[in-house]
């Protein structure tokens, strides 16, 4: 087994290499053992997109509450029928896109960082609400698909290191 020297640092965008950083799909491909991708080959596509959107949305203090999400994407794909109809993943997605961009627009300053910056507690709080949308999605995935649950996250934490985040959802 090849054993990497560094472990990549996340953060917002899509990276050429490991080194360069990663995003949250890129830190999933990293520590399964897949090639340097957003689009590691374990997780549901649906999952996958919704938490690039949250990863690139985030401010950089904040996006280490994701790490300790991280675990719970692998073993994610499979489970997806695309066959069509009332699947209630399809439903559970779109309310979760819903929620996502209703915070958005409320806050109405998301793509600037600097701008982000300068709300200080306001930001914290639509970034921790974003994280939690991606939580309950992954709650949502486990319980539809009958996967077993092992995490919690405390929203209330603040610059925590990603061991001791625990959540609340």
């Amino acid at each position: 087994m090849n054993v990497p020297d560094y472990i990549p640092v996340l953060s917002r965008g899509n990276h050429t290499t490991p080194k360069d950083g990663a995003c949250v799909m890129e830190m999933v491909a990293f520590l399964a053992g897949e090639e340097h991708s957003d689009n590691p080959e374990c997780v549901d596509p649906l999952l996958r997109s919704f938490a690039i959107k949250v990863n690139d949305y985030v401010s950089n203090d904040n996006r280490n509450k994701i790490s300790a999400l991280i675990h719970r994407f692998m073993g994610t794909s499979g489970y997806y029928d695309f066959s069509g109809g009332n699947n209630p993943w399809d439903y559970a997605y779109d309310k979760a896109l819903e929620d996502f961009y209703t915070l958005k627009s409320d806050f109405n300053c998301f793509l600037n960082e600097n701008k982000r910056e300068l709300f200080g507690a306001e930001s914290e709080r639509v970034d921790n609400e974003a994280i939690k949308i991606l939580v309950k999605l992954i709650d949502r995935f486990d319980e539809i698909y009958g996967r077993t649950q092992a995490v919690q996250i405390d929203m209330n934490l603040t610059k925590a290191h990603p061991s001791q985040v625990t959540v609340d959802a």
